[in-house]
């Protein structure tokens, strides 16, 4: 039942002893639609059926049983949200007496209520933009239910907040200092009763965070001491203008990150004053911090000005070609790091592991190459469409930049394992299709073409590492570059190619 996720609901029950549970029922309404549409198109596939869906939610919004289905389908992204929100909290909460499950179910109904308006979670969909348009049918299905599960959990988040009353929640002390105003950070910092020399030394260590951070040197989510090190050494470049501070005090690395977390924690405070439920503090061990960071500002779900997105995407949609264009004219060695971030989605730490380079000058080069195509956009823009691109709208096609790089070398390397399936034998990818798709088990493989179970394990073992010896030889010749076979590239290939082929087409082409 591979279109399951189309007319199943769930269903809250209780059992004897007033535990609560969810059974997920069949909706034989949502049933019977999903069966006339696949009985049309006999080899109708998810991501296809989707389209057509999507089609038909746009075009015919009062069709109930269209949008039932749609519901039936967002129900199991509000599932995922709840559960991952839910985690969260607990983890911020100071309420040791939470119940967990009620908790859940609460979440859970909000994400369902939210559900109820296909519309509003499907909206990029809608806006006809040439970013999905264009992508191979897998690679879509890919982005589509990626994008679902961020904008389920922004959606849930944004009216768990309006709830609470929490504009915090989910964002660690360095993402809030991150994302503040100059303004916002002295009125904290005054706030807070420090005097001008204090507050200036402060500014200067958020002023080189900002940078480090637009410089991709230090990861938000999972800082390294080596990033706080970074900015240390970049805050005593310029801390010798500034008055000294009283009493004396060596600042390092560690006082660097001590500052940084004191101000979004003052931040914090500020915003959400008067609430204290969810306000405590995350340990300052920076290990902790990776889980949190999930839904950042610049993806947030909160409506940016109408006016002014309307305007960067016809900016946006005239500029696309030139932006792939200027892509693809990247000298091999200058596609390394993009396509090592882009594509393989490889931090900057493990892209310097592999080409023997410390994170700063990783972070430099990716820095550069960003900029070398904005400066050729802006130039364009001037040209062309008579557009002045000032540093806001700048900011703005930064972010849309990186989504095409994302777009384009995901597109890349899909192809080149689009490319590597075409090789295999055709009993081979048959094997692979009914494992990887249709979600067979390997016993049921053996049984159906009466093979033995090892032989099935063997083939598909086999055109595992068939397929990711032929992956890295593509990207090897892509960008001129031996890759260590027990490097970070050759493992994140093996570790990727699981889910690759989950959405891969096994379908022969002559």
């Amino acid at each position: 039942m591979i279109f399951k996720d189309f007319f199943t609901l769930p269903l809250f029950k209780e059992d004897r002893r007033g535990e609560r549970y969810i059974f997920w029922q069949v909706d034989q309404k949502s049933q019977n639609y999903i069966a006339r549409l696949v009985s049309e198109q006999p080899d109708l596939s998810k991501p296809q059926l989707a389209k057509i869906l999507l089609h038909n939610l746009e075009n015919y919004p009062d069709d109930q049983l269209n949008r039932r289905v749609w519901i039936a389908f967002l129900a199991k992204f509000s599932y995922k949200a709840a559960f991952k929100i839910r985690t969260n909290i607990l983890k911020v909460s100071s309420r040791t007496y939470l119940d967990y499950d009620s908790l859940f179910n609460e979440l859970f109904q909000i994400a369902l209520s939210i559900s109820l308006s296909p519309e509003k979670c499907l909206y990029i969909f809608f806006q006809k933009d040439d970013e999905y348009d264009n992508l191979a049918l897998n690679i879509w299905y890919y982005k589509f239910e990626k994008y679902l599960s961020k904008r389920m959990e922004g959606l849930l988040c944004d009216r768990w907040r309006e709830i609470e009353g929490f504009r915090t929640f989910q964002r660690s002390d360095l993402g809030l200092a991150a994302r503040a105003t100059k303004t916002r950070v002295i009125t904290v910092l005054k706030r807070l009763g420090f005097n001008e020399v204090t507050i200036s030394h402060y500014i200067l260590v958020w002023q080189c965070f900002r940078e480090a951070n637009d410089a991709k040197i230090i990861n938000i989510s999972s800082p390294q001491p080596q990033a706080f090190e970074e900015i240390c050494r970049r805050y005593h470049q310029f801390s010798h203008k500034l008055p000294n501070l009283s009493p004396n005090q060596i600042v390092d690395g560690t006082v660097i990150q001590q500052w940084l977390q004191e101000i979004g924690r003052a931040i914090r405070n500020y915003v959400d004053f008067a609430q204290i439920s969810l306000d405590e503090p995350i340990s300052q061990d920076s290990e902790t911090l990776t889980w949190v960071d999930l839904i950042p500002d610049e993806n947030s779900i909160i409506q940016r000005d109408a006016i002014s997105r309307n305007e960067i995407e016809d900016y946006v949609k005239q500029l696309r070609q030139f932006i792939y264009t200027k892509i693809e004219l990247l000298k091999p060695k200058e596609q390394i790091i993009p396509l090592f971030i882009h594509g393989l989605d490889l931090s900057q730490e493990k892209i310097g592991i592999e080409i023997s380079a410390n994170q700063s000058t990783v972070g430099r080069r990716y820095k550069k190459m960003l900029m070398d195509l904005l400066t050729q956009l802006g130039i364009w823009a001037h040209e062309h469409l008579q557009v002045d691109i000032n540093s806001e709208k700048l900011s703005e096609l930064k972010a849309e930049l990186q989504e095409y790089l994302d777009v384009f070398y995901q597109n890349l390397i899909y192809s080149f394992l689009g490319d590597a399936i075409q090789l295999l034998e055709s009993h081979t990818r048959d094997i692979m299709r009914r494992f990887w798709l249709e979600k067979m088990k390997m016993n049921q493989i053996a049984e159906l073409l009466n093979f033995p179970v090892l032989e099935i394990e063997r083939q598909l073992l086999s055109s595992h590492q068939s397929l990711q010896l032929n992956v890295v030889e593509r990207i090897e010749a892509r960008i001129d570059m031996f890759l260590n076979p027990q490097g970070v590239v050759w493992n994140q290939v093996d570790d990727l190619i699981d889910e690759w082929l989950k959405i891969a087409d096994f379908t022969y082409k002559n």
